[in-house]
């Protein structure tokens, strides 16, 4: 009669504003590991979002979880936080990754644009990122640069990376 018990579904999305737990594989994950998940009194012994989802489920989980793939995270794990533009090793290194973790469960791709390494990330680095992220039916999640100063020029951004890949954006 209307009074019954109802049950809802609560579905938790991670990975946000650039920053996500996995993947952790490349020359700056050691550090991602110690200075960001160890003083939070986190072991992060996963590499990839394969094993970090095994770990989650291991360790118990009462909602459904989407990862998003934390592009200052993989850009930081493959060439540490430099302000430059990636050289073409590095720049396989974060695509093989956005690939691996797309194929392996994520749900999209975030971006901290006013964060580090984020703020030093080029356009076409995201570009590269949104393609596959949109070949495989992903998202792009923008914390977009300058929100403050200039938040038309960041939304912009965010728009013409969608249009120039078909990457669905938020």
């Amino acid at each position: 009669t209307g009074r019954g018990l109802r049950q809802g579904i609560t579905t938790e999305v991670t990975g946000n504003c650039g920053s996500s737990a996995a993947p952790l594989r490349g020359v700056g994950a050691e550090e991602i590991r110690k200075n960001w998940l160890a003083n939070e009194g986190i072991e992060a012994d996963w590499s990839d979002v394969a094993s970090y989802c095994a770990r989650i489920e291991r360790t118990g989980i009462s909602v459904n979880h989407a990862l998003l793939l934390g592009q200052g995270t993989i850009r930081a794990a493959q060439a540490g936080e430099v302000n430059r533009p990636l050289n073409p090793d590095e720049l396989k290194g974060v695509l093989r990754a956005v690939e691996e973790g797309m194929d392996q469960g994520a749900f999209g791709l975030s971006t901290g644009l006013e964060y580090t390494p984020g703020r030093y990330t080029p356009a076409a680095e995201i570009v590269e990122m949104a393609r596959i992220v949109a070949r495989r039916g992903g998202s792009y999640a923008s914390h977009s640069r300058n929100e403050e100063a200039r938040p038309l020029d960041g939304a912009n951004e965010a728009s013409d990376i969608g249009r120039l890949t078909g990457a669905r954006v938020e």
